[in-house]
């Protein structure tokens, strides 16, 4: 196997085990001591007899996968088709409510402009969640360059998430796949890393200022949220030396349902634990409680584009759902890609 498809391979292996084993802690509002998680993830699952179910973030992911290798390009209005059938298929994955109905606007009212359901939401700003974000990493695989990934996720994003928040999220992560694929180990930079992330998102919500508000709700700061901003407060938390603890962590970046708190907190799971290995980024990104299933998930997702899945522990690949499905959609992804350029 080529060091380009191991890769890939762990690209999405990695966002589908992060999520399967991250499932187990979903909604543990607070940290989660570290061997408490190892425990689980490394011994506890030995005895599972069924597969360790998978939720809507790899479903959705899947349904990318599916868009991308049957228009053989992208293709917003059949990534639009492709979620609403993932969804109607089994939707009990663990969707949150809102984008439900998104997709049930899309089944029936069947809209030119297939944002449009999404956009109508919240008062007319959009959904700032992270179920962008979590979904976004065959996106990665599939583009030629950090412009065309930038383009599509958003186009992407909009479909079920309008607003900015959840739409630049989902960039970011994007961005730090496409990375993490082009980094070869053990030679990651922490800080050139996260400078890197900085830069792309400066010049993002410079484009946004002017187009669209970045907060309007009461639930969000008053002043604009800014990805580049918390991605500066990241490089202090190394900085203080305070990055081991896990609860000045959570403090600092989150570790909820909206994007502005899933994303920044994979990232840093990825850039403390990822040099170490693959495994000590996915269960600590599961410590950091809250969310677990998607910042595990994305955090498995760049960690799997750094370490290939020849260094995901094989305990969870045999154990959690669809792992084979994700290694052939990721060997497809590759053969198109590589025709693409």
């Amino acid at each position: 196997m080529s060091a380009v498809l191991n890769k890939y391979r762990g690209t999405l292996v990695g966002a589908l085990v992060g999520d399967c084993l991250g499932a187990n802690y979903e909604g543990v509002s607070s940290v989660i001591p570290f061997g408490e998680v190892t425990d689980y993830t490394m011994s506890g699952i030995k005895n599972k007899k069924d597969p360790i179910r998978y939720t809507d973030d790899s479903a959705m992911t899947r349904a990318i996968c599916k868009s991308l290798l049957d228009q053989k390009k992208y293709d917003n209005r059949s990534m639009a088709v492709e979620f609403v059938k993932e969804f109607f298929k089994d939707p009990t994955r663990g969707y949150g409510q809102a984008v439900g109905k998104v997709f049930e606007r899309l089944r029936d009212d069947d809209p030119e402009d297939i944002t449009y359901p999404a956009r109508c939401q919240f008062d007319g700003q959009g959904s700032y969640g992270n179920g962008a974000a979590m979904r976004i990493s065959p996106l990665a695989l599939f583009s030629k360059n950090s412009q065309e990934l930038q383009e599509i996720a958003c186009q992407n994003a909009l479909i079920t998430h309008a607003h900015i928040c959840g739409v630049n999220g989902a960039i970011i992560q994007a961005i730090a796949v496409y990375k993490a694929l082009h980094i070869e180990p053990p030679s990651l930079e922490p800080y050139n890393f996260i400078d890197h992330l900085i830069e792309v998102a400066e010049k993002i919500e410079e484009r946004n200022v002017d187009k669209r508000s970045l907060s309007g709700s009461p639930s969000l700061p008053t002043r604009p949220f800014s990805y580049a901003g918390k991605m500066k407060e990241m490089k202090e938390l190394f900085w203080q030396n305070d990055a081991q603890e896990t609860g000045t962590v959570v403090e600092t970046l989150g570790n909820g349902i909206r994007a502005q708190e899933a994303v920044p907190a994979a990232i840093f799971s990825f850039v403390l634990k990822g040099k170490l290995s693959f495994e000590d980024s996915v269960n600590y990104a599961i410590s950091l409680g809250g969310d677990t299933d998607t910042i595990a998930s994305m955090t498995g997702a760049i960690s799997g584009a750094y370490w290939g899945v020849e260094n995901v522990p094989a305990l969870w690949k045999s154990k959690c759902e669809a792992v084979d499905e994700a290694i052939v959609f990721a060997d497809r992804i590759f053969e198109l890609h590589q025709e693409r350029i």
